[in-house]
This record gives C-alpha cells, structure tokens and sequence, in this order.
C-alpha cells in the first residue's frame, strides 16, 4: 500500500513540475537586469522583452515611474508589436523636469519602474502577460550620478587644504 501511495505522490508532483515548466515557456518574459533608465532630452526606458510565440505579437505595453510615496511621477502606454525572441524597446516617459525635481532628484534611486505587457485581444494563442517592478538602484542608471565638492570658504597660499567630495551612485 506505501509503495503505491508513493508512486502516486511521484506522478503527481512529476506532472505538477510538467505544468508548471510548460506554462512558463509559454509567457512574455523581462530581462530586468537589462534594463536601462536613461536620462537625455528626454527620459527612455530600455525593455529587453521575450516573445515566446513563433509569430510577431500584438501587445499592450504600460510602463509607470512611482516615488518612493507610491506617487505616479511619469508614464507611458503604448501599442507595440514584438517580434519572436528577444526585443529591445526604448520607450519614452512622458514627464516634465519638475516631476523628477521636486525632492532635488536626493531619492531618484528609490523610484521604481512597474511594467506590464499583455497581448491585444487581436492575437492568436496569445502567451501570458507579463508584470513586475523593478527598482532604479538594481538596473542600468548611467545618467544618475552626482558629484559633490565642499571646500573651506577662505585659502591661504602655501597652506594645505582640505576639501570634501561626495559620489551618490558611481
């Protein structure tokens, strides 16, 4: 009776792992390590995004900017078609300079980026969505950097000085 109750549990977990494994294949992944917050003339998130499907895929792409408050800060919505395998999408936030600098961009790090791309109701056997949130301190921010030097307000000639410098996120 004990060896047929365990090979019972074995075929069930077995079949449970199966399913499992073949639901994630079949799903829109996010590299979140490749992700890129860039900085320029305006503000660009690169998406490094997996299509699972053998044909191009209708999706709907939500991407927000939250303050460490939960505050919406920046967003973008957009229609976009992904190619099978890997896409590299730069999407543009729409936000305006005072949004990013009203705290002097001190707690920009601990913004975060929620992500959510579902396929259009249009696609043929559509994957399963994806979501996350990824925070600004874990990901690719070449434009975030700060450099601060303090120096005594009077020098003498010949005197030694001392200054102090401080690098947030180098």
């Amino acid at each position: 009776m004990s060896r047929r109750w365990l090979l019972s549990l074995l075929c069930l977990s077995a079949a449970v792992v199966f399913v499992q494994l073949s639901s994630a294949r079949n799903a829109l992944s996010v590299n979140e390590s490749a992700t890129k917050f860039l900085i320029q003339d305006q503000t660009v998130v690169v998406l490094e995004v997996v299509n699972p499907a053998s044909q191009a895929l209708p999706v709907h792409l939500r991407l927000e900017l939250l303050d460490p408050k939960d505050l919406l800060r920046g967003q973008s919505i957009r229609d976009v078609r992904l190619q099978p395998g890997l896409n590299k999408l730069a999407i543009p936030l729409s936000l305006t300079a005072q949004n990013l600098n009203k705290d002097n961009d001190e707690e920009l790090l601990w913004y975060r980026l929620r992500y959510q791309i579902v396929p259009t109701p249009e696609a043929e056997s559509p994957p399963d969505a994806a979501h996350g949130i990824i925070s600004l301190s874990e990901i690719d921010t070449p434009d975030i950097f700060s450099l601060e030097v303090s120096t005594p307000r009077e020098t003498h000639r010949g005197a030694h000085q001392y200054i102090h410098v401080r690098a947030l996120h180098p």
